[in-house]
C-alpha cells in the first residue's frame, strides 16, 4: 500500500516498519496492516512532512488525480477507521488563528475531505498544543 507514495516521503519504510512493530496485538478486529495504516498515519517524521499531513494536503487539492498514488493506502486506512466503533456523540475540533464563522454556517451540513482528528473532551481543546486560551480561534461542534 505504500509503494506508490514513498517517494513522498523520506524513510517512510522504516517508519510502516515501527508502526507494525507496535502494532503486535490489534484491537477491534483489525489486522496488523490496518492497525499499522492507523498508527502511520498519526506518526511525526523525521526529515520529512508527515503522512498526515501529506495526506490531508492532497484530499483538499482541487485536482483530484494527485489521490491517485494514494489509492492503495486509503483503502487499507479506510478500511482500517470503519472497522473502528463509532461513537454516536458530539465530538470537537478546533483551528487556531482563523474565524471561520463565515464560512461555516452554525447548523450547516459540511463535507470535509481531509482526514480530522477531532477530541470527545472538550477541555483538550484548552492544551496549548492545541487551541489554547487566547487569540483567534473556531471550534467546531461535530455530531457523529
Amino acid at each position: 500500500a505504500l509503494e506508490p507514495i514513498c517517494n513522498f516521503f523520506n524513510g517512510i519504510l522504516e517508519n510502516a516498519w515501527v508502526a507494525k512493530e507496535n502494532c503486535q496485538r490489534p484491537q477491534e478486529g483489525l489486522t496488523q496492516d490496518e492497525s499499522a495504516s492507523i498508527h502511520l498515519y498519526t506518526m511525526q517524521f523525521d526529515g520529512s512532512p508527515s503522512l498526515f499531513y501529506v495526506l490531508n494536503r492532497t484530499l483538499r487539492a482541487e485536482n483530484r488525480q494527485e489521490l491517485k498514488p494514494w489509492f492503495s493506502f486509503l483503502k487499507l486506512f479506510l478500511t482500517a477507521l470503519y472497522k473502528l466503533p463509532s461513537r454516536g456523540s458530539i465530538v470537537w475540533r478546533g483551528v487556531r488563528d482563523e474565524d471561520l464563522s463565515s464560512k461555516y454556517p452554525k447548523g450547516a451540513k459540511i463535507v470535509w475531505w481531509g482526514v480530522s482528528s477531532c477530541t470527545a473532551n472538550v477541555e483538550v481543546l484548552k492544551n496549548n498544543q492545541f487551541l489554547g486560551t487566547t487569540g483567534l480561534r473556531t471550534i467546531f461542534s461535530i455530531e457523529c
